[in-house]
């Protein structure tokens, strides 16, 4: 029973106009003649209209005619039904529709019904999902087969298409959605531009197995490109993508991914590939591999096991593990470095599992490091694994004083030389209390720290001099803080003032710690932070404003640490303004500034990008950061009636030299787009001597005709 108290103002206006057209269509068909055709006790149609009259043995039917069986509703303004042969044929305006929409428009449909074939002339269709219509002069219908002569179908607007495809002779399965041409030919706005004897598409998005769309380019240093994808559809949960790879001058290849569905809709996907290159090809550039291989595999997974472990009340598990021998196979892939974990040459894989409690958590965690700019990786130290166990804040023993606890296991391996076996604990206890009505609130921590290193090698002449560490200490924190917020007429303000006291303790150190390992800075020094917020009632301005001044004491002397200004402000729905800046009272000078400044419009979009870091100044606790940048970035893009001008670069201005730029044309409408772009990029080779830079300059064309396929080119002038 419905309660109607609980029904909304639309749903209700719902309910009375479907039964509106309930009682209309009872009246309606009591009203009008009828006629109900039965094959062996199924009802195979009813047949409907303002007036009916018998001639000859046909029954002609006249006025809001209507043809209602048990996969179509038909409306049309005049049919003629011949009992004796079982055809009836419907003239005038003649909408079919399925499944509650409108599936076929004609002038001029025959059905026979006991062959379940029909004549349809002109003829009109649209693919609901996809846009795709068809018309036709005739078409014939013989159960779910269109039989078409002399047609063409597009995605774009019927009046004046953008593009069309003309074939003389096609059929469509409307149970597969799938179209067979011949003789067909591509036009841009009515122009033809290309001929193919035989084509074959799908016109909805239901997963098939069948050979995808190829693309191609050409390279002064590959030659002919190639690559040519097949799809492989197992069923609603399976499905693979196998894709051949040829380049004429370096070699060729393959990849395969593989992806399962499972039962919460995760997905879980596996792929690999192998490029065999050849040995001129290697000789030539000096190459270490004369093959590229790879895989990667990807998992996510909420409550994993959380129905086996009832301690635990959410879990989650993930993967996502990468291998390759050489960084060439990730710019073979078909998604390039995409989907992958990559920063500064460094490729990073991970296994994470956590099991999450009410007070607690426990966690185990692997990374694997693939240093994409080394020849050999065998020193290179992964994490295999960490084991974590954690404990929320939560009260110690009385009012405002609470604790937390966290311990890490930590198993730092490498194949070549020695690998460490660390312990982690971490244990903060704090006070806290407000005062003036909260308007200020003071906190005092004390945070116990201890970690343990072993040392385990193969190779015994590590034993020597590389001996187990200990450290343990502690040290104390006294902060004050306060959150201020007042509303304005015209926008809201808040304020966060915080003074935060760090002051080391007792620390003892005994045995070797690698550099690798991260102990706490345990330095006294004195941080003031302090940021803003304005937020705009009337427009969707705001403004972000923070800064930061740490303060150390080390040996009673004071420095200066650096002082960080960040502004990060939207003016409107167009203009936003990020900044950053930190000076070096150290060094008497700007260590690092940033710059980035954006309008977005429905016509124009501009950027324009500034990073600057000067080597060895910019000071992090312990060290000064010997990296060093300094290059500006600008874009922009500018919409017109047919087409979109873009462009970028990118530029080094202490090295003099073009990092990357680009510079195209392109346009993007419902039915139809286009690409056609130049761009150079600096991308790193592994070379037997190691990593060195390669030039490319590349030009890329593509079409597409949505949603149908995608024509790529890419000729590389260079690289």
């Amino acid at each position: 029973m419905i309660n109607w108290q609980k029904v909304s103002p639309l749903l209700l206006i719902k309910y009375l106009l479907l039964l509106f057209v309930c009682i209309q269509l009872n009246l309606l068909a009591d009203s009008r003649p009828n006629i109900e055709h039965f094959d062996k006790n199924n009802k195979v149609f009813e047949f409907l209209a303002n007036n009916m009259n018998m001639e000859n043995d046909i029954i002609k039917g006249e006025g809001n005619v209507t043809l209602i069986t048990p996969s179509y509703f038909i409306s049309a303004d005049f049919a003629l039904y011949n009992p004796a042969q079982k055809e009836i044929e419907i003239m005038g305006n003649v909408h079919i529709f399925k499944d509650e929409t409108l599936y076929l428009e004609a002038e001029k449909v025959k059905i026979a019904f006991d062959d379940n074939y029909a004549l349809l002339e002109p003829f009109y269709f649209q693919e609901s999902q996809t846009g795709i219509w068809i018309a036709a002069k005739n078409a014939q219908i013989k159960k779910d087969e269109y039989i078409l002569e002399n047609s063409l179908f597009s995605s774009c607007g019927v009046e004046l298409p953008i593009w069309d495809i003309v074939f003389s002779e096609g059929s469509y399965n409307s149970e597969e959605s799938w179209l067979k041409l011949w003789h067909a030919r591509l036009r841009i706005f009515k122009q033809p531009i290309l001929y193919v004897p035989y084509a074959s598409f799908s016109l909805n998005k239901k997963r098939k197995t069948g050979f995808l769309y190829p693309s191609f380019k050409d390279s002064s240093n590959d030659g002919f490109v190639w690559t040519q994808p097949f799809y492989l559809a197992i069923d609603e949960q399976w499905d693979a993508t196998f894709t051949g790879m040829l380049r004429t001058k370096r070699g060729y290849g393959g990849e395969i991914e593989f992806r399962f569905a499972d039962d919460r809709n995760q997905i879980f996907e596996i792929s690999g590939g192998y490029f065999d290159v050849k040995k001129d090809y290697q000789k030539q550039y000096n190459l270490v591999n004369d093959h590229y291989s790879g895989y990667q595999v990807q998992y996510v997974r909420y409550d994993f096991l959380k129905d086996y472990i009832r301690y635990f009340n959410e879990d989650g598990f993930y993967i996502d593990w990468a291998g390759v021998n050489d960084i060439e196979y990730l710019r073979l892939r078909e998604k390039g470095e995409s989907g992958l974990d990559i920063y500064d040459s460094l490729l990073t894989s991970r296994i994470n599992y956590f099991l999450k409690g009410k007070n607690d958590y426990l966690g185990l965690y692997s990374k694997y490091y693939i240093d994409l700019s080394q020849i050999d990786n065998a020193n290179t130290l992964q994490t295999l694994p960490t084991l974590q166990y954690h404990i929320h804040n939560s009260p110690f023993f009385v009012k405002y004083l609470n604790y937390s606890f966290d311990y890490r296991l930590n198993d730092y391996w490498r194949q070549d030389g020695y690998s460490i076996l660390q312990h982690e604990a971490t244990l903060p206890i704090s006070y806290t209390q407000s005062f003036f009505d909260d308007y200020a609130i003071f906190r005092l921590s004390s945070t116990f720290y201890a970690s343990k290193a072993n040392y385990y090698s193969r190779d015994y002449e590590y034993d020597s001099w590389l001996h187990n560490g200990l450290f343990y200490g502690n040290y104390y924190t006294i902060s004050l803080f306060s959150d201020l917020v007042k509303p304005y007429d015209d926008f809201l303000h808040s304020m966060h003032f915080e003074v935060g006291y760090t002051l080391d303790g007792l620390s003892k150190e005994h045995g070797i710690f690698d550099w690798s390992l991260v102990l706490p800075n345990i330095q006294e020094r004195l941080n003031m932070n302090f940021s803003q917020y304005y937020n705009f009632y009337n427009s969707d301005a705001w403004i972000l404003h923070r800064l930061s001044q740490p303060i150390y004491f080390d040996d009673y002397l004071l420095e200066y640490g650096d002082f960080e200004n960040e502004v990060n402000w939207i003016l409107n729905r167009n203009w936003t303004l990020t900044s950053s800046m930190f000076y070096s009272f150290l060094k008497n000078r700007i260590a690092e500034v940033s710059h980035d400044i954006s309008y977005n419009s429905d016509v124009l979009a501009l950027y324009f990008g500034h990073f600057y870091r000067k080597k060895n100044t910019r000071f992090l606790e312990t060290y000064f950061d010997a990296n060093e940048a300094n290059f500006i970035h600008l874009g922009a893009t500018k919409k017109f009636n047919f087409f979109d001008l873009f462009g970028s670069i990118g530029y080094d201005y202490k090295e003099n030299y073009f990092r990357t730029w680009n510079v195209g044309i392109q346009k993007d409408i419902r039915c139809f787009s286009y690409r056609f772009r130049v761009a150079s990029e600096t991308r790193p080779i592994l070379t037997t001597s190691g990593i060195r830079p390669q030039d490319n300059h590349y030009m890329l064309l593509e079409f597409r005709l949505l949603p149908l396929v995608t024509v790529p080119y890419k000729h590389n002038m260079r690289g």
